[in-house]
């Protein structure tokens, strides 16, 4: 059967109660939305592309000064050519434009904002939820209203957790499912986690090499106002509720700076990610 690469516009994110509410990462795993890349193509977001590709320390060093549990070394070795690619970085720096580069160059892309979504217009969810908080937490049309959620999960840390525990399991479950899916699929060239909190929630553990999207404050506050309509205060609020970028970068083993829009540049870093990886660990040495 034909292989269909799993791609995501950044224009289509749909934030609920996960990082860009609560912060939290158990809601935040990855599933994306399927479109044959023979038949459609998604356009680079709007959010900016990385003009530039700055090796990490991250791999040359013993522990972590900043707090982080410290990754394991994955042998590459073992890999063969399906490496496990993992997208971390600020709010609004440009990580779903990344992940739609890596998928223009063969890789499924698993988004945590799809799999979410597709949890959260599941039925059997829907029931679940709107026993806890009654029909408030519903639209017009029935299915979950996600800005009554957040209110509910981000003023009560009970209610976060209630929900946590009961949406975690069903994401983790559907997030392997598709990591062995596209691990055993020939035409899939690599596998990208697109997570904002790819390391709080631990994700980093499943990856081979790890990118931080790099821009600074004021054009990712740019972009976040302009796409999500946010405030300044929202988007400090809940850049806080997030490990801070300096612990981001330093668990990361290449940096993509995402000041610009030369999505040339975009594609040829990422295209030398790609290639380091298929080369094998000698080329990030």
């Amino acid at each position: 059967s034909r292989v269909k690469n799993l791609v995501t516009s950044s224009t289509s994110r749909r934030p609920m109660c996960d990082s860009y509410v609560t912060g939290q990462p158990c809601i935040d795993l990855m599933l994306p939305r399927r479109v044959p890349r023979d038949n459609a193509r998604i356009p680079m977001g709007k959010i900016g592309q990385p003009s530039a590709i700055i090796p990490s320390l991250r791999h040359r060093e013993i522990g972590d000064r900043n707090g982080l549990p410290n990754k394991p070394e994955t042998d590459k070795s073992t890999i063969g050519h399906k490496p496990v690619i993992g997208i971390t970085g600020g709010i609004g720096s440009g990580k779903s434009t990344v992940a739609s580069a890596f998928a223009d160059a063969g890789c499924a892309v698993i988004n945590s904002d799809d799999l979410n979504s597709q949890q959260l217009a599941d039925p059997e969810v829907i029931a679940e939820l709107t026993g806890w908080w009654g029909e408030e937490i519903l639209t017009e049309s029935g299915t979950l209203d996600r800005k009554a959620i957040a209110s509910v999960v981000f003023q009560d840390p009970s209610q976060r957790k209630r929900l946590e525990s009961f949406l975690h399991p069903r994401i983790a479950r559907e997030s392997d499912r598709m990591l062995a899916e596209f691990r055993a699929t020939p035409s899939v060239r690599a596998i990208v986690l697109d997570s904002p909190l790819l390391l709080e929630a631990g994700l980093d553990a499943k990856c081979d090499t790890v990118v931080f999207v790099d821009a600074d404050d004021q054009t990712r506050l740019s972009r976040v106002v302009r796409s999500r309509g946010w405030s300044e205060d929202q988007w400090r609020q809940r850049e806080k509720s997030q490990f801070a970028l300096d612990k981001k970068r330093t668990r990361a083993d290449h940096v993509l700076a995402n000041n610009s829009s030369d999505l040339d540049e975009l594609r040829s870093s990422v295209d030398d990610i790609l290639q380091s990886l298929e080369k094998g660990p000698s080329s990030t040495d």
